[in-house]
């Protein structure tokens, strides 16, 4: 007994077209996505009227000169200014710094993280003698830096 198989030509043009028409999809759903994201990221910014991206990105640098000068407890402070000084710019209701970031939070997710970092400037601020370490004080400027990034400012 022999068996034949028959490969109707219309059928394989068909799968392959849809095979064609799903990967043009993926990749436009890619490219809007990558629009998208690129026009929120515009926007995000665009609210902030009292902070150039001139002077973000200068107030930055002098924040990495700290670290690289081994300034730790000057550059984890300089740190939370700025971020403080986007929060307010960009409206967040609060009177103090943790009140702002609790608000903000809840708006923005990526804040949660920066909590530590917050309370690792404290402790350098209200705690006589604390010492900070470069392993610290690099991984709280790097929160900063990434939340800074998250918002669109550096």
């Amino acid at each position: 007994m022999t068996v034949s198989f028959s490969l109707d030509t219309e059928i394989i043009v068909l799968w392959v077209i849809r095979v064609c028409a799903v990967i043009i999809l993926v990749a436009l759903i890619g490219y809007v996505r990558f629009l998208v994201i690129r026009v929120i990221q515009f926007f995000r910014w665009r609210d902030v009227d009292l902070l150039s991206r001139k002077e973000v990105r200068k107030r930055w640098s002098h924040i990495e000169w700290l670290l690289r000068e081994a300034k730790n407890a000057e550059a984890v402070v300089e740190s939370d200014k700025l971020l403080d000084d986007i929060l307010k710019a960009k409206a967040m209701p609060g009177a103090t710094f943790a009140e702002r970031l609790s608000y903000a939070q809840r708006k923005y997710p990526f804040m949660k993280r920066m909590w530590w970092a917050h309370k690792l400037r404290n402790q350098l601020v209200h705690e006589f003698g604390f010492n900070l370490d470069k392993r610290r004080a690099k991984g709280a400027v790097s929160a900063y830096r990434r939340a800074l990034e998250e918002f669109g400012a550096l």
